[in-house]
């Protein structure tokens, strides 16, 4: 309520900057997390925990408040692509943990699912910033190889190869023009 009173107050520019530098530190607790409001929505059809989260009932009449924080109606594909630039400076070169993953793989299969409908605002097509390797850590898609033979990644030196997360489906790879192994071999 008191935040609620103090931005009313507020001339817009002044607001914008108060709001602008509450949404870098100001996380709401969902369950046992912390959660930034850029990654809260107040529909969302798809569990893509431990990411994103649908906003509690509890913070119903709170939604003006939310919204001018980040928390949006319901994501976009432009919002997961987001997510997943956001993901990677979080990370960095760190592994993600098994629930971590399987929560990526959804956000990439939602985005692939819609990527030759959807566009940027300038018209170009949007396109998934970054996949899980084999060992769960988020990298540009053009850096990582599908492993679709298995004898030969057997024969190869893969020392210096980085190969896309086995959890990642073909018809996904090809989505994203991941090269594959036995074409590049």
């Amino acid at each position: 309520k008191y935040l609620e009173k103090r931005l009313r107050k507020l001339a817009p520019p002044e607001k914008e900057k108060e709001l602008k530098s509450l949404r870098k530190y100001f996380c709401l607790p969902i369950g046992s997390l912390l959660i930034k409001p850029s990654r809260l929505y107040f529909r969302l059809t798809e569990n893509l925990a431990p990411f994103m989260f649908e906003v509690p009932r509890a913070f119903g009449p709170f939604e003006a408040l939310l919204l001018d924080f980040g928390a949006t109606e319901k994501p976009q594909i432009g919002d997961y692509c987001h997510f997943l630039s956001e993901l990677k400076r979080e990370t960095g070169e760190n592994s993600l943990n098994p629930n971590e993953l399987l929560a990526v793989l959804r956000v990439i299969d939602l985005v692939v699912s819609n990527l030759a409908t959807t566009t940027t605002g300038n018209g170009s097509n949007l396109e998934v910033p970054y996949v899980p390797d084999e060992n769960s850590r988020l990298v540009r898609p053009k850096h990582c190889i599908f492993r679709d033979n298995v004898a030969l990644a057997q024969r190869v030196n893969s020392h210096n190869l980085r190969f896309v997360s086995c959890r990642l489906a073909k018809n996904t790879c090809e989505r994203l023009a991941i090269s594959f192994m036995s074409h590049i071999v």
